[in-house]
């Protein structure tokens, strides 16, 4: 219990072990897709592109399926161990899947290697960092842990950020300063 502030964090593997799986899958899946895709574009190792009629199949296509069958066998079933932490991983390697190719949702058009691609590998992280979130116990729909929590959290990830920010040149995803910083880089 931390005295100062009256707040009391109890954590244990059962009650985390899905968001666990799922953010580890999210991570790996997403590092294993950029050095896929990059082997891809080099013309190295056996993978190559998928097309189906001529047409492209871009890879949040396997993500956004992935989500879908996860998320609908979890509300139909609600699956104890392991069917969750599965369920979990299926969904977190399918957001990964998805948000790498954010930038081609948000410009409607394939900019995974071009400047404007970078906002998927910014989803990426803010992602993962919500995934953090959820792993430490963060509950945004708990009123009690609510409070307990956000004023805690939000001074350290906002500075997270910032100092991500500033060491990675990054540019805010709005083209305003998104992030609390007094100077943006």
């Amino acid at each position: 219990m931390d005295h100062a502030s009256g707040v009391t964090v109890v954590l244990t593997a059962a009650d985390h072990a899905v968001a666990s799986w799922m953010l580890l899958a999210f991570v790996v899946t997403f590092v294993l897709t950029r050095l896929i895709t990059r082997l891809i574009r080099a013309g190295r190792g056996p993978f190559g592109n998928v097309e189906v009629g001529g047409t492209h199949v871009h890879h949040e296509v396997y993500g956004i399926m992935a989500m879908l069958v996860s998320g609908a066998v979890e509300f139909a079933y609600r699956p104890q161990t392991p069917g969750a932490q599965i369920l979990g991983a299926l969904f977190g390697a399918g957001a990964a899947l998805t948000l790498d190719e954010f930038a081609l949702w948000l410009h409607l058009e394939d900019v995974y290697w071009a400047r404007e691609g970078r906002k998927s590998v910014d989803a990426v992280f803010v992602a993962a960092a919500a995934g953090l979130f959820l792993l430490i116990g963060g509950n945004p729909f708990s009123t009690r842990t609510a409070r307990a929590t956000w004023p805690s959290v939000s001074p350290s990830a906002s500075t997270c950020c910032c100092a991500w920010a500033r060491s990675s040149r990054a540019r805010p995803l709005s083209g305003s300063s998104a992030c609390s910083c007094r100077s943006w880089p």
